[in-house]
């Protein structure tokens, strides 16, 4: 498989400004959704993954 076509630039967020996890999480997640990557369990998902792996 092409790198480039692994490699999308909608998908590259450099400039996030969070105060903690979750709120990164929210930003992405919204932004993943509007472009059509992921549903809206997406972020509940993605915390408790985290959560787990902080264990």
């Amino acid at each position: 498989m092409n790198y480039k076509d692994m490699l999308h630039r909608e998908l590259i967020f450099l400039d996030e400004n969070s105060n903690n996890r979750e709120e990164l999480f929210e930003s992405i997640s919204h932004k993943l959704m509007d472009l059509g990557y992921v549903k809206s369990s997406y972020q509940v998902a993605l915390n408790s993954r985290e959560d787990e792996l902080q264990v």
